[in-house]
């Protein structure tokens, strides 16, 4: 901790710079949202909270500011799903007037929202080709197609279809899909479609 002094007359004051916030978490994710717990840095009555998506705030004014108060919890909302945010936390004296010099940092993602309009069309007697909607996902979102009546499947893919192959002439399939963000949390499969 650093000590500033300042006088006035035959007063001597001393003013403190708080310690850097400590075990910034993420403690839980939605589509579009990020919940952010820590420990107040000593000294601290706030705590300031800046996001970015490409890298770290490299200051206290980069970024989008995503909580400054007394808490040691907030939720960063409205967010792009299956988007990776880079998030640095500064404490704050009130009394002082100071920021803590260094600071805590953590990444969170969103999850993926669920793929949407999901639908099929028969390519010939022995494949159906699925299709579905990214459903705001940004590109490089991974996909999980299930053929659920022939027990096949995509894998993980990036494409927004599916071509199922080697089917039975006149058999009806049912589909469903799925996606993942980039720490491989899956959403729920959509409703099947035939």
């Amino acid at each position: 901790m650093l000590e500033l002094c300042l006088g006035s007359g035959n007063e001597l004051t001393l003013l403190t710079k708080p310690g850097q916030p400590t075990s910034l978490a993420v403690t839980a994710k939605t589509k579009d949202s990020i919940s952010l717990s820590w420990t107040k840095g000593e000294g601290a009555q706030k705590t300031l909270i800046r996001r970015k998506t490409e890298s770290y705030p490299s200051s206290k004014e980069d970024g989008a500011q995503v909580y400054f108060n007394t808490e040691s919890t907030a939720t960063d909302s409205n967010l792009n799903p299956n988007t990776l945010y880079y998030y640095r936390a500064w404490a704050y004296n009130s009394d002082s007037g100071y920021y803590s010099d260094s600071y805590g940092e953590t990444t969170g993602r969103a999850l993926a929202n669920i793929p949407s309009s999901l639908s099929t069309i028969a390519d010939s007697q022995t494949q159906i080709t699925t299709f579905w909607s990214a459903n705001s996902n940004p590109s490089g979102t991974k996909y999980y197609c299930e053929n659920t009546t022939a027990g096949t499947n995509s894998g993980w893919i990036t494409d927004t279809s599916w071509s199922s192959a080697n089917l039975s002439a006149g058999t009806e399939y049912a589909f469903r899909v799925k996606a993942r963000n980039g720490d491989e949390v899956s959403t729920s499969f959509t409703d099947e479609a035939t």
